[in-house]
């Protein structure tokens, strides 16, 4: 090779090895070898963590080294006693799988009351106004510690990191975080604010819509939803199925423990009977069990598209079942109609109502 044709090749020689250098270069970056150190950090890091969480107390644990007077336990969010029918924790695998969180021996729990029953309503009640209501309503009635599900929880990590900066919270491997509720440490019931469940109204779609110590007959009333729900003001709305004759019960005040007055018997309590859109006027019959027992007459209450509120509460009797009769319904044409006329509203096309119950506080109510 003459020297001309050795200056010709040289550029060339050169360049391909930097091309060379750069493919070498580009290989061991992206193999990782440059930063060995910060990948062996990061899987120590994720070792320790594993090690950490393997290392946690389950609740049953938690629970079971805390002492048998001290085991009043709340479970939340508040799930009814068991048919639900539906799994909301992403962390259960089955409908009974809370029972695996029980201590052996010397548990007190709000898990397990009875369907419709006065504390399942009460639970249920709090639990639909959001999770400060149920650790309010919790620490009122004496439990000592309060276990939330953090796989029920739309935001499970705000949870965990509001248990990780409140003292005396404990983490459990099986995803609660069990929140003191004795000696003083509430704090944290406020910081609770925004937390909501997977499923909001839970307890009022399993069993049977209840508010405010009154519950309407599981298979009369149609399913409550979150827009029945009037946010932060404690009102639930029943609307009423297409049925000639409905019941609706309200618990007595005797027997209640003063924390449950509030929400099962509260003073000043108002119900309204309300026409639905799309009837001209319908004509309801109201009667107590007590009083149909002993012959005596309905109170009648009319209500009409010009007039289609009413109130009603002191025709619903405590401590017994008032029935309401539908004696007669009147078409937009001015017409007596039938229970299959009635319009659906466009946003619940499957069901049709006449009227419905609105159950509300009294004014300026505090709630929970």
């Amino acid at each position: 090779m003459t020297p001309r044709q050795r200056e010709a090749t040289d550029p060339l020689v050169a360049g391909f090895g930097l091309l060379a250098l750069w493919i070498a270069i580009e290989l061991v970056y992206s193999s990782g070898w440059l930063r060995i150190q910060a990948i062996l950090r990061a899987a120590d890091f994720q070792r320790q963590s594993q090690i950490q969480q393997r290392a946690k107390p389950t609740l049953q644990e938690l629970l079971e080294a805390t002492p048998a007077g001290s085991r009043q336990v709340w479970f939340a969010p508040y799930t009814t006693f068991t048919e639900t029918s539906v799994i909301e924790s992403r962390q259960r695998r089955g409908v009974y799988d809370t029972f695996l969180s029980f201590p052996r021996t010397g548990l007190s729990s709000n898990y397990g009351a009875l369907n419709l029953s006065p504390a399942d309503s009460l639970f249920a009640q709090a639990s639909s106004q959001g999770l400060i209501a149920e650790a309010n309503l919790a620490r009122d009635l004496g439990y000592r510690h309060f276990a939330l599900d953090l796989g029920a929880l739309a935001d499970p990590l705000a949870a965990y990191q509001l248990c990780s900066r409140t003292p005396g919270c404990r983490h459990s491997r099986d995803a609660y975080a069990l929140f003191p509720l004795g000696g003083g440490e509430t704090g944290w019931i406020t910081q609770l604010k925004g937390q909501e469940r997977n499923i909001p109204l839970l307890p009022q779609i399993s069993a049977a819509r209840r508010w405010g110590g009154l519950v309407g007959h599981p298979d009369q009333w149609w399913p409550s939803t979150a827009s029945a729900l009037a946010p932060g003001d404690g009102r639930l709305r029943l609307r009423a199925r297409p049925l000639w004759r409905l019941e609706l019960y309200r618990y007595p005040l005797q027997g209640l423990p003063a924390p449950t007055r509030g929400l099962l018997h509260p003073r000043g309590l108002r119900v309204r009977a309300v026409l639905e859109p799309g009837l001209e006027a319908i004509n309801l019959c109201l009667r107590s069990a007590r009083a149909e027992a002993a012959g005596q007459p309905c109170k009648a209450v009319n209500l009409q598209a010009s007039d289609p509120v009413i109130d009603i509460t002191r025709w619903i009797e405590p401590g017994t079942i008032t029935h309401i009769e539908v004696d007669l319904l009147v078409g937009p044409d001015g017409f007596p109609a039938t229970m299959d006329q009635i319009t659906p509203p466009k946003d619940n096309p499957s069901e049709p109502s006449p009227f419905s119950i609105e159950i509300m506080p009294p004014p300026s109510s505090p709630q929970h």
